[in-house]
């Protein structure tokens, strides 16, 4: 597979719509699994985020601390090809801790974001 073909599949690309996306820009991030992800979570179906994942905090020792381009206020949009899109905040922990146990080097994250740093 070429690199322009690899491109191509890199969940970045995915279509989000603009209720989802809200103005922000969807940015793909693959964050090495240096440890725990030291993030914080709200939100969620049934909450008064309208069924959105967010990054509540970010623990500055943790894997996204240290990686350092993801976060508080950050939308989770998807978790290694998981959609965090409409599922509950159980839901989006249960897959976070999954994604972190599967045999990879890095947890892949597509997050919608405001930060010009990303």
């Amino acid at each position: 597979m070429s690199l322009d073909e690899l491109d191509e599949v890199n969940p970045s690309n995915l279509e989000f719509g603009e209720d989802v996306l809200q103005g922000r820009r969807a940015v793909f991030h693959s964050i090495p699994k240096d440890g725990p992800l030291g993030i914080k979570l709200k939100g969620g179906v049934g909450t008064t985020t309208g069924g959105r994942i967010f990054i509540a905090g970010v623990n500055a020792d943790g894997a996204v601390g240290q990686y350092g381009k993801i976060h508080a206020g950050d939308q989770i949009l998807m978790v290694d090809g998981t959609s965090f899109v409409e599922i509950n905040q159980k839901e989006a922990t249960q897959a976070l801790h999954e994604a972190m146990q599967w045999d990879t080097e890095c947890i892949d994250i597509v997050v919608a974001t405001e930060y010009a740093d990303q």
